[in-house]
């Protein structure tokens, strides 16, 4: 049986009788041109942040934590979230962005096939998952256009991300 992470085959080891000797890990890997692209990417931070999410809009994916973060940011510093992609918890996020007066600084841009501007744009990618993540494939799809990546320590992202030295993860989930 293969696996895209560790975190994700001992998830299924801890729950089904499955003889180690018959599994195996294999990351998940991006494309070739994503990596040519990305490597053209220098991020610079102009006067303000441009932070990045992208993934699921769903409860367990934490954007609320991250929304709540930019709200406490925003009277310190010059900050922007892009949000990119879609799901049951988006009109929850708008409403939550709207209540914290963030709608001049927070940008729902839903579901997109081509995210490699939106990658070049960004200063920094935040992944803020609060469940036990078997592998973020847009952690390293940042990572491939430079970007310091800060994450949730859950999961598989220990496995993507070295704290301090490709990114950043914390033991925080709330």
């Amino acid at each position: 049986i293969i696996y895209v992470s560790k975190a994700g085959r001992q998830s299924f080891l801890d729950s089904f009788d499955i003889p180690m000797k018959k599994t195996a890990v294999v990351y998940n890997g991006i494309s070739e041109e994503l990596i040519e692209d990305g490597r053209e990417n220098s991020p610079r931070f102009e006067n303000k942040l441009n932070v990045l999410y992208i993934g699921r809009l769903i409860k367990i994916k934490g954007v609320d934590l991250l929304i709540t973060a930019v709200a406490q940011l925003k009277n310190e510093f010059p900050i922007e979230l892009t949000i990119v992609g879609d799901g049951e918890e988006r009109p929850r996020l708008e409403e939550k962005t709207k209540a914290l007066s963030l709608t001049e600084c927070v940008h729902f841009e839903g579901s997109q096939r081509n995210t490699a501007h939106y990658y070049r744009n960004a200063n920094v990618f935040v992944y803020p998952s609060i469940c036990r993540e078997v592998f973020g494939i847009s952690i390293v799809e940042a990572m491939a256009y430079g970007l310091p990546t800060i994450a949730n320590k859950v999961g598989g992202v220990p496995e993507i991300i070295e704290s301090g030295v490709n990114g950043y993860w914390t033991n925080e989930m709330s």
